[in-house]
């Protein structure tokens, strides 16, 4: 197969594809595979469009000429735009794909919905990442306040050799029984060589009157791969 120019989401793309013999007139088609979305080829061989999304997209064209025909594989890789940010919908085990210098926003998500209306006294959140791959960029207050209706309070530990995390908590409401998010994290995807996986986890690490019932925390295991 043969790689084109890489494209940039949300950026104006444009390559003229070529073809030689025949009779010198073409009709180009995608014979197999799909286009990066927000792209199309004409019959001419433009192909041109603005992509909406980072990925990589395999695809085959035809070129037809004077009862003669002739099929090329392409690949098309579509680069996130410098700086865009990513909010990952998570879930109890997620993945996405990012590209270095994005910034990815995380909702830690936590349900409360088995406990019944049993009061939950505090609960304390540790959500960690690998700071070879991630740095630390803000903490904002999710949908959930405190019985004083102050947001989920949050400390950093971002100097550890081989990670570093945030520990939210605070003091819920009485009968509280809804799923909410504690806090959304914001980490920078930093540059690599070359493509890497890396988590990112969240856990409950204290749960004040929690007598023995379920407390979801998402993201768990939020598997990130992370391009260059």
């Amino acid at each position: 197969s043969t790689s084109r120019s890489n494209a940039t989401a949300g950026t104006a793309y444009s390559k003229q594809l070529t073809a030689t013999g025949g009779l010198g007139t073409f009709t180009w088609t995608v014979s197999s595979g799909t286009l990066p979305a927000g792209l199309t080829l004409t019959s001419g061989g433009l192909l041109s469009g603005t992509p909406t999304a980072a990925g990589t997209g395999s695809f085959t064209v035809q070129a037809s000429s004077g009862g003669q025909s002739d099929t090329q594989d392409l690949t098309l890789t579509v680069d996130a735009a410098a700086g865009s940010v990513i909010v990952l919908n998570v879930g109890s085990s997620a993945t996405a794909t990012v590209t270095a210098g994005q910034n990815i926003v995380i909702p830690v998500n936590v349900d409360l919905s088995q406990r019944g209306a049993e009061n939950l006294a505090s609960l304390t959140v540790r959500m960690a990442w690998d700071t070879a791959r991630f740095t630390y960029a803000s903490s904002s207050a999710g949908n959930w306040v405190d019985s004083n209706g102050d947001p989920a309070s949050y400390t950093n530990n971002l100097s550890t050799a081989a990670s570093g995390y945030v520990t939210l908590g605070g003091y819920t409401a009485e009968a509280t029984t809804a799923s909410f998010t504690l806090r959304t994290i914001t980490l920078t995807a930093r540059s690599t060589a070359s493509q890497v996986t890396s988590a990112v986890t969240a856990s409950n690490i204290v749960a004040g009157n929690a007598s023995g019932q379920p407390i979801t925390v998402t993201p768990r295991n939020l598997t990130v791969t992370v391009n260059p």
